[in-house]
């Protein structure tokens, strides 16, 4: 099994072992040994190069692999800071892999006697049905076997009652269809028009999700159901009454306990979520457990909401500096080497309203890894720092403390902005002058750990504070958080 483990900075708060297919977990542990991996030509170590067959290597993508090839022995050598003879045996070069036969496979396409990988793309039909079903039927008539993709019932149904026999479904979604050799593979993307070239990211923050279908339901899931709390499903089961046959859910509870749903009362049922994937106790029918579960969170949702409007009235009335937008930010927005997606540019405009009122802002920005947080918080840096107001950006860990600080060095190097990174590598003497850098205004932007919080730490004009991950912090930085935004 592989192993999670949880850290906050750098304290290990978890060790689990978890199934890799379900993401539950399996086992708790105390410690682990991890041993490190060296890719060096010694008795004791083997490399890729030793399991190469001689005879063949396929490139798919070489230019692609030499770029990624030079910065990862880039980053190792930026990270050792070693660029002797001796370091650079801890890589490969290409060159070193001797073989007689090399094939770069830039694009899909390619044969030779002994292999044929010639694919065609499928085009994409954009909702056009008729178009869709003309090539099928040329490709039919071709003699190639039909395969379509996908798991929704109505085009399923609507595939089959259109091409009946001929086109065998399979229930799984893949991003785009293909031909190769006699075979013809189609995806209900391809119909559509939606492209998902995303890389996705597991979220280990889950959320119970209102189930529409049976379709949404494996056997042994965990579910919710409103009135009598968390059960399994275990299937459909088809059942006779008063003389009527009708199709039923079947969830079981504890103590062998069991009910049946009738499949039109289904929108009662929600996917039980958990956080780290942990097998949910089961409620028993008959039970008050589920009832005073339910009336306990009922009790602390109206107690968050009763201090949620004394907080934003006492809020309402509080007011704060108001900034001004600067020429310079429409330069420093031209210097994103990136095209801004629609939410980004929504965000940094909703971001700039609350900067240019006079109400303190408040806004938390949702994304996933990689969906350009960070550009948004920077511009809203940028406009504070201009209005000469300073910045703390506060992070869970060291890593990310430091990757963001080496981020913002290289995103406003060209504009005489001071930026300072506060963690557990900090010296004591650098920490000293960063203390006097931002009480004397002399540091516009820190970058930094929970030490951000020390007491010790005083601004001369804090303008905007930046918290990144704000879920992974305790109790008690929470408190002090509160505080720094007061």
């Amino acid at each position: 099994y592989p192993v999670r483990i949880e850290f906050f900075d750098d304290e290990v708060e978890s060790i689990k072992q978890f199934d890799y297919d379900t993401q539950m977990t399996t086992n708790k542990l105390s410690e682990i040994k991890i041993t490190p991996f060296k890719e060096v030509e010694d008795s004791e170590h083997s490399s890729i190069h030793d399991f190469i067959d001689p005879d063949w290597v396929y490139f798919v993508d070489k230019p692609q692999i030499d770029a990624a090839y030079k910065k990862l022995v880039g980053d190792i050598a930026e990270y050792f800071e070693r660029k002797d003879e001796a370091y650079q045996k801890i890589m490969f070069n290409f060159d070193d892999i001797k073989v007689n036969k090399y094939n770069y496979l830039n694009k899909l396409n390619y044969s030779t006697d002994d292999v044929d990988l010639n694919a065609k793309e499928i085009p994409n039909y954009k909702g056009n049905f008729d178009l869709f079903k003309d090539d099928v039927d040329k490709l039919l008539l071709a003699n190639k076997k039909i395969y379509f993709c996908t798991k929704d019932k109505e085009l399923k149904d609507k595939i089959i009652a259109v091409f009946p026999a001929n086109i065998k479904i399979v229930p799984i979604e893949i991003n785009k269809g293909f031909i190769v050799s006699n075979i013809a593979v189609f995806t209900s993307r391809d119909l559509d028009g939606a492209v998902d070239n995303k890389i996705r990211f597991k979220n280990s923050y889950h959320f119970g999700k209102k189930i529409k279908s049976s379709d949404q339901l494996e056997k042994g899931d965990y579910v919710v159901h409103v009135t009598y709390g968390i059960c399994q499903y275990v299937g459909m089961i088809n059942l006779t009454k008063n003389g009527i046959s009708k199709d039923y859910i079947q969830l079981d509870f504890a103590g062998n306990d069991k009910i049946y749903v009738p499949v039109e009362k289904i929108n009662n049922l929600y996917k039980y979520g958990d956080a780290d994937g942990t097998p949910p106790k089961l409620n028993k029918l008959n039970s008050t457990t589920w009832a005073k579960t339910k009336a306990a969170i009922k009790k602390k949702i109206n107690d968050i909401s009763e201090k949620l409007i004394k907080l934003y009235k006492e809020r309402s009335n509080v007011l704060s500096e108001a900034f001004k937008d600067v020429p310079e930010e429409d330069i420093f927005a031209s210097e994103f080497v990136y095209q801004l997606t629609k939410d980004q540019v929504k965000a940094i405009s909703d971001i700039n309203e609350d900067l240019r009122s006079k109400k303190p802002m408040d806004r938390l920005l949702c994304g996933d890894v990689g969906f350009g947080k960070t550009e948004v918080a920077f511009r809203a840096i940028f406009k504070t720092v201009y209005n000469s107001h300073q910045v703390m950006y506060l992070c869970p860990t060291t890593i990310l403390s430091h990757q963001q600080y080496i981020s913002a060095l290289e995103r406003f190097k060209n504009y005489p902005v001071e930026i300072a990174l506060v963690n557990r590598f900090t010296t004591t003497k650098e920490y000293k002058k960063i203390i006097e850098g931002l009480e004397s205004g002399k540091i516009d932007i820190v970058f930094g750990t929970h030490r951000l919080l020390n007491d010790e730490i005083k601004f001369k004009k804090l303008g905007l504070l930046v918290i990144d991950e704000e879920q992974r912090f305790g109790v008690t930085h929470k408190e002090k958080i509160k505080e720094v935004k007061t």
